[in-house]
Formats: structure tokens, sequence, C-alpha cells
């Protein structure tokens, strides 16, 4: 997650983004965005009016705009190598499902390169091919850091 006070100068109006969520049943979701509008500097509560690319508004029409606190604001990940090998059970990944990318842990891996992933919130299972997912990053103290295998089970 973002430190405000550290990294408030990294984002500008246009900057994307990935926005998260303490909402129930979003928690370990981001979702891209584009910043419309940053906090002054001297505002106590930083938030940034945001535009999201996939999430539209209750009736549909149009993409939905928030305000949204920088807390729950990172950059958007660096772009993965498209000839990555394939992933392994336990590898922490983000997996592209319901507008967003959510959070999960790969339980088994398939002859075709597809994968079934686990999600803890909400619990679940789902059936994911390669190209629906990427590496798990997380945003710590301005540097990507590659999270370690996962041995839960479900």
């Amino acid at each position: 997650m973002l430190n405000p006070e550290n990294e408030i100068h990294s984002f500008v109006k246009g900057s994307q983004v990935e926005v998260s969520s303490d909402e129930e049943g979003f928690k370990g979701a981001y979702f891209e965005a584009t910043i419309l509008e940053c906090p002054p500097k001297y505002k106590k509560r930083k938030k940034a009016l945001v535009i999201y690319r996939t999430l539209l508004t209750d009736d549909g029409r149009s993409p939905l705009t928030e305000c949204i606190d920088l807390v729950y604001m990172r950059p958007l990940p660096p772009a993965e190598d498209s000839a990555r090998e394939n992933f392994e059970e336990n590898d922490i990944v983000d997996a592209r499902y319901r507008d967003g990318w959510w959070l999960g842990v790969v339980r088994k891996v398939f002859d075709d390169s597809s994968y079934m992933v686990y999600f803890d919130n909400p619990p679940d299972v789902i059936h994911f091919q390669k190209e629906n997912l990427r590496t798990h990053l997380d945003w710590v103290n301005g540097k990507w850091v590659l999270p370690e295998k996962q041995g839960m089970s479900y």
C-alpha cells in the first residue's frame, strides 16, 4: 500500500493507477483508474478524484468516478514479459476477474497452461487461462516487491 506522506508527489493528474478497497467483497482486488484531480499539498486528508477503466456507474452508462484516499492507490505494476514461464502451485497471482485484478494463489496447474486459483475473499476456486493471470507484486515503500509463495490449503 502507498504511504501518502512519502509518495504523494509520485501521483499527478493523468497518472494510471490501481485502486484497492476495504469494502466487504472487494478486499484483495485492484481496479485500474486514471487520476482526474490530485489533492492540494496543504490538505490534511489526501484524496484524489479518479475515473475507473472498467467500473461503471449504477446505471451502467458511464465510467465510475470517485474520490479515493491515497492509501488505497498504487501505480500500475510493471508489465510482464509475455513469454513468462508458467506459474507453479502456491504462486501468488493476480487474476483478471469481475472488472479488476483479484489476489489469489495457484492451487493446481494443468497441462494446457491453465490454472485453478484459490481466492481468500470471498472464498472461491476458479479456473483461469494463463493470459488472465499475472505475478502478484506488493507496493511497499515506493518499490515493487515479489511476495513469497503461499503454503495455505483450502
